[in-house]
């Protein structure tokens, strides 16, 4: 990997975090935050994606999740799956038909007096950010950098979600 696709996909995923921190700190006030929350996750969501795919030298172009997931190697996208569907329950469904779902949560939410932004699964979004916050620094070690907030980010979303 060159220098230059190095340094921007580290600023990928740095943006993603800061993006995904506005998130939380929405969340705590999500009567006021409102759509922000979904925004904020859903953007988030496409950083990290796209960080990886920077990091992988492909294209990274695009805001549908499912699109730029479906442009992982396989060896991350399996990784994510497996994550994803360990936490599965009985009747949800599996990543891909998640972000095929969710795909373009980041355009909708962004234009709520356009579309109908009302079955936007933001849970699923939570989640699935939640899983790469903690796997894209194992599988890209320049990422590494970033621990301590990603320790928070993760141990955010998971006293949120067990709070649930």
């Amino acid at each position: 990997m060159t220098d230059e696709l190095k340094q921007a996909s580290i600023a990928a995923f740095s943006n993603a975090m800061h993006f995904q921190c506005a998130a939380h700190l929405a969340l705590g006030n999500i009567q006021i935050a409102g759509g922000a929350v979904t925004t904020n996750l859903a953007f988030s969501c496409e950083l990290y994606l796209k960080a990886a795919l920077i990091a992988e030298g492909q294209n990274a172009h695009g805001h549908r999740l499912d699109v730029l997931f479906s442009r992982l190697p396989v060896i991350h996208a399996k990784e994510i799956e497996r994550r994803y569907n360990d936490r599965l329950k009985d009747g949800q469904m599996n990543l891909r038909d998640s972000l095929t779902e969710v795909g373009d949560a980041f355009l909708i939410s962004r234009y709520v007096h356009e579309r109908d932004h009302t079955k936007i699964r933001v849970g699923v979004i939570g989640v699935i950010v939640q899983i790469l916050v903690v796997y894209l620094p194992h599988a890209f070690s320049h990422f590494e950098a970033n621990r301590e907030h990603q320790r928070f980010l993760a141990g955010q979303e998971l006293a949120r979600i067990s709070s649930n």
